[in-house]
C-alpha cells in the first residue's frame, strides 16, 4: 500500500528541505510517497513529470521493501528467516539468493570490524528485551549463557550453493542491522530500471540518493539532534553516496541510575558505550547500515581509527556527553559535504579527525 506523504516521524536522519544552491537539471516536480514497512516508515522522493510513471516506479520500489521484510523480519514466525533459524539448529540452512546476499554483506562487515557488527547477536538482543519482551537489565550469568550462542565465526556461508552452516547449536540470526540498507539498495536499482533518474530513498534513516533534485547539485539531508525528533544539528550533502545513522537514543532501558541503549556489543554482551550516534556515508546503503552499527559499538577512539583507514567510509561520531556537552567528530573527507547548523556548536563542539 502506498500512502500520500504525511507526518509520520522519521527515526534517525531527517530529510531537510534545503539543498546546495548550485544549478542542476531543469525543474520537474518532486513527488513524495510513504509506506509502512519493516516496522517503520519508508519514504520516496521521486523526480518526474509523468505522474503515472512515477507512481508505477514507487510501487515497484516499495515492493522491494516488502520482499525483504516478508523474508527476513525477526517478527514473523513463518517467513524465510524463521525457517533458517530452525534449520541452523541442525547445522545447515538453505538460503534464497536474497538471504544469501544479505548474509554475505553481514559476514563481510563482521570480519572487517572484528565482530563489532555480528549477525548472530540475536540471543543477546532478545535477552535484553529489545526483540519482543520488556527491556530490562539481565544478570551477568544470563549474559554469559547468551554470549555462548553468539559469534559470527560460528557461521560459514557457501554462497555458490546458497547454504549457511552453523558450527554449534543455539546460533540465531538478527539481520536488522543490514536488511534495511539492502532493501534501500534494491529500491534504488528498481527505480533505475523504471527510468527514474533522480530520487531519494529513505527507510528509517537508511538513505540513498539517485541523481540530484531539480535545480540543486545534490540531495541534502539533516543529521538529527539526539535530544529532539524534530531538529537537526548539521546538513550533509550525499553527492552519490548512501547514508545511515545508528543511535542509542531511540530504544533503551534505565536501571540503577544508568541508561542502557539497544545496540548491543556482541563481544561483551552489554550495550555499546561512548557514542550516542554514528552517521556513515558509503557507496551503498547496506554498507552504510552495517558500518554505522559497527562504529557505534567500537566506541570513539577505535571508530575514528577504523573510519580513517577505510577510503570507502566517511563517518560522523556523536560522542556521549562529558561535562554536559557532546562532542561531534567529523572525518576530514567530509569537508565540503558537512555543514553545521548555525548555533549548534554551542551544544555540539565540533572536532575533525
Amino acid at each position: 500500500m502506498i500512502y500520500p506523504r504525511c507526518s509520520f516521524p522519521t527515526l534517525l536522519v531527517v530529510v531537510t528541505a534545503v539543498a546546495s544552491a548550485a544549478p542542476g537539471p531543469p525543474s520537474s516536480p518532486v513527488r513524495h510517497f510513504q509506506t509502512r514497512t519493516m516496522g517503520t516508515i519508508g519514504t520516496l522522493s521521486l523526480v518526474g513529470a509523468d505522474s503515472a510513471e512515477v507512481m508505477a516506479a514507487a510501487r515497484a520500489a516499495f515492493a522491494e521493501f516488502e520482499r525483504v521484510d516478508s523474508r527476513l523480519s525477526n517478527w514473523s514466525a513463518d517467513n524465510e528467516l524463521a525457517r533458517i533459524q530452525a534449520e541452523l539448529q541442525g547445522g545447515r540452512a538453505r538460503l534464497s539468493s536474497l538471504a544469501a546476499a544479505v548474509m554475505a554483506h553481514a559476514l563481510r562487515v563482521a570480519r572487517a570490524s572484528g565482530g563489532a557488527f555480528d549477525p548472530t547477536v540475536e540471543p543477546l538482543v532478545r535477552l535484553w528485551g529489545f526483540l519482543e519482551g520488556e527491556p530490562a537489565v539481565p544478570d551477568s550469568a544470563a549474559i554469559a549463557v547468551a554470549r555462548a550462542s553468539c559469534g559470527y565465526t560460528n557461521l560459514q556461508l557457501d554462497l555458490p550453493r546458497g547454504l549457511l552452516f552453523a558450527r554449534r547449536p543455539g546460533v540465531r540470526l538478527d539481520l536488522g542491522g543490514v536488511a534495511k540498507g539492502y532493501a534501500v539498495d534494491l529500491a534504488v536499482e528498481t527505480l533505475r530500471l523504471h527510468g527514474v533518474e533522480a530520487a531519494l530513498v529513505d527507510l528509517s534513516g537508511n538513505m540513498r540518493g539517485l541523481g540530484r533534485p531539480p535545480g540543486r547539485s545534490s540531495w541534502t539531508v539533516g543529521i538529527r539532534d539526539p535530544d529532539s525528533e524534530a531538529d537537526w544539528f548539521a546538513r550533509l550533502r550525499l553527492e552519490g553516496l548512501a547514508v545511515a545513522t545508528s543511535g542509542n537514543y531511540e530504544q533503551f532501558v534505565d536501571a540503577g541510575g544508568r541508561r542502557f541503549g539497544h545496540v548491543i556489543d556482541p563481544r561483551t554482551g552489554w550495550p555499546a558505550e561512548g557514542l550516542d550516534a554514528v552517521t556513515v556515508l558509503a557507496p551503498t546503503a547496506v554498507e552504510a547500515d552495517a558500518w554505522a552499527t559497527a562504529l557505534l559499538v567500537l566506541g570513539p577512539e577505535e571508530a575514528r581509527r577504523v573510519a580513517s583507514q577505510r577510503e570507502d567510509l566517511h563517518a560522523i561520531l556523536v560522542q556521549s556527553a562529558t561535562q554536559g556537552r557532546r562532542v561531534v567528530w567529523v572525518e576530514e573527507s567530509l569537508r565540503g559535504r558537512f555543514d553545521p547548523v548555525r548555533g549548534s556548536g554551542d551544544r555540539f563542539p565540533l572536532r575533525w579527525f
